[in-house]
């Protein structure tokens, strides 16, 4: 299972991030709007509002990036069951006779949860509809050391590495009935992860010596696209964090 939602995961990630319909947009832009869209979500405590950013994020990653909503609902399934875990302390008492609902902390609860998924979605509006190579352009705007740059881009592409040799290997040891069992589940466990952990490190000593052998050893150098800046945009979030936040001081 949870390989099957890695996957899904990671085709949502690296395909249709570069495949949306907003991947020409500068992602300055993007991020800007998700970012400031996130900061009000968190400040402004009006369930109406949480819900509201919440309908439009996800109408946007539907209707504009053609998301689909059995992909997006798989996507929320791992953040709500944490969710949910989180929040069942806050509104349930445990006591050695009876289990009572706390009626005073219902409402923080829901507004808690409703906030949670709100900024859930504007993350992943940006993750979503930003190939991931743009984050560098980000990360070189606000100034940030090239070696955290290179560590994050690198981190970012060995998770997916480790998931991808993960799921090979998974799939080669249940085509040899690795996992009819108890026991043999147990044992192909522990040889996928030392075989993982060797065919990723293979990797990485292969990586290593194709960089030093084009004498790339001091700082790696990540290709940019080229963007053009669409001033309308910047407008358009003007206006949007403007609208919201004056329906959040009316209501």
């Amino acid at each position: 299972m949870f390989l099957d939602i890695s996957r899904v995961k990671r085709m949502i990630i690296n395909n249709l991030s570069y495949e949306n319909i907003l991947k020409n947009t500068h992602p300055m832009e993007k991020f800007l709007f998700s970012m400031g869209t996130l900061i009000i979500t968190i400040t402004m405590d009006k369930h109406f509002i949480s819900l509201l950013i919440f309908i439009v994020m996800n109408s946007i990653l539907i209707l504009k990036i053609k998301l689909n909503l059995k992909s997006l609902l798989k996507l929320y399934s791992i953040p709500f069951l944490f969710v949910i875990l989180s929040i069942i302390p806050l509104i349930i008492s445990f006591d050695f006779k009876q289990i009572s609902i706390l009626k005073n902390n219902l409402k923080y609860s829901i507004n808690l949860i409703l906030k949670v998924f709100s900024a859930i979605s504007c993350t992943y509006f940006f993750i979503i509809s930003t190939p991931m190579n743009d984050m560098d352009i980000i990360m070189e705007k606000f100034k940030m050391p090239s070696i955290f740059r290179e560590l994050f881009m690198l981190t970012y592409r060995y998770i997916f590495l480790l998931i991808k040799f993960s799921q090979e290997i998974f799939i080669s040891q249940k085509s040899r009935s690795g996992y009819k069992n108890y026991k043999t589940s147990f044992n192909s466990l522990s040889l996928l992860i030392v075989q993982t952990f060797n065919k990723s490190l293979r990797h990485s000593l292969n990586a290593d010596m194709a960089l030093k052998s084009r004498s790339i050893s001091n700082q790696i150098q990540f290709m940019q696209r080229k963007y053009k800046i669409n001033k309308k945009n910047y407008i358009y979030s003007i206006i949007w964090f403007i609208s919201i936040i004056s329906l959040g001081m009316i209501i």
